[in-house]
């Protein structure tokens, strides 16, 4: 008050003291992806899955005959600082990441869902394993095949043997031209 007039707070007074005022929102939490696309094997047809719909790390990447369920849903999230066709391929269900286990470098190590490592991939080798490059390998029959290339590794994630039983786990070996590695995005 000023000569017993009340003072207005000016426009810039009003907006800090408003936001001092403002209760502080917690961060929220990654909400689980809904818009997921299947994975093809240009091999067998079958599809990329979360075996039994695990939710749990570790569960395995299998594949099954394509049912369009949420564990057989993939998104291909963009990560900071990496080339753009390099992603982190998230199941819709799980809401965790395609993983090579242990880290592994060796062909033959298993592919498994994982909790995405979000935000470490840069300071050292322990998100690399989630990250996979895309690479377009051919098309044919109006769709685009791409190999998934894991960037800890530099392999591929196989169909070992080319097998068509339901249920084969997913690995990772070297990279060749063969169909067992070629996957395509449906939608």
């Amino acid at each position: 008050m000023h000569d017993g007039v009340p003072r207005l707070l000016t426009p810039v007074a009003c907006v800090l003291l408003c936001l001092a005022a403002a209760p502080l929102a917690a961060p929220a939490a990654i909400a689980a992806p809904t818009d997921g696309k299947p994975i093809a094997s240009a091999h067998t047809g079958k599809c990329v899955d979360v075996a039994q719909s695990s939710g749990a790390d570790g569960g395995s990447v299998i594949q099954w005959p394509c049912h369009k369920g949420q564990n057989q849903g993939w998104t291909f999230d963009k990560v900071y600082g990496q080339l753009d066709n390099v992603r982190m391929v998230r199941n819709v269900h799980s809401n965790r990441c395609l993983d090579i286990t242990g880290k592994s470098t060796v062909n033959g190590a298993v592919a498994h869902q994982w909790d995405c490592e979000i935000g470490r991939q840069n300071k050292d080798a322990s998100g690399k394993s989630q990250l996979w490059q895309l690479k377009p390998r051919g098309s044919a029959r109006g769709w685009t095949y791409y190999q998934l290339v894991n960037v800890n590794s530099k392999k591929c994630l196989d169909l070992p043997n080319g097998s068509n039983t339901d249920g084969t786990k997913l690995v990772q070996w070297d990279c060749n031209d063969a169909q067992n590695q070629q996957w395509r995005i449906l939608s």
